[in-house]
């Protein structure tokens, strides 16, 4: 039997092979609020799922989509970025805090 090859795998998914990192825009203001990371190219379900379930440990960014949803709106929905790597939703997330007021609870989530 050859060498076992000891691969980090906390930073990749092999399987998925991409992550897309999003964001979720305000259409009232066009604000940025939220940055995210999913494994599905196709964003729209994600959005749906941000608008139609919420998110019960985030109220911060729940309350922001709800005051969206009742002032007639919908949130957006917009590609950043392709990754293979975990660590980069986090990257970006601390990048995009210098300039939006963000809800996301901690860096990368």
């Amino acid at each position: 039997m050859g060498k076992k090859l000891n691969i980090d795998y906390t930073n990749y998914d092999s399987k998925r092979g991409l992550y897309y990192v999003y964001k979720l825009i305000n259409p009232i203001d066009e604000s940025v609020f939220y940055v995210g990371r999913t494994s599905n190219k196709d964003l729209s379900i994600r959005l749906k799922q941000h608008a139609t379930f919420g998110d019960k440990k985030n109220p911060e960014l729940e309350s922001v989509i709800e005051y969206i949803l009742d002032s007639g709106y919908f949130p957006e929905i917009e590609l950043i970025e392709e990754t293979r790597y975990l660590q980069r939703e986090a990257e970006i997330i601390k990048e995009y805090r210098k300039f939006h007021p963000l809800r996301n609870i901690v860096n990368g989530k």
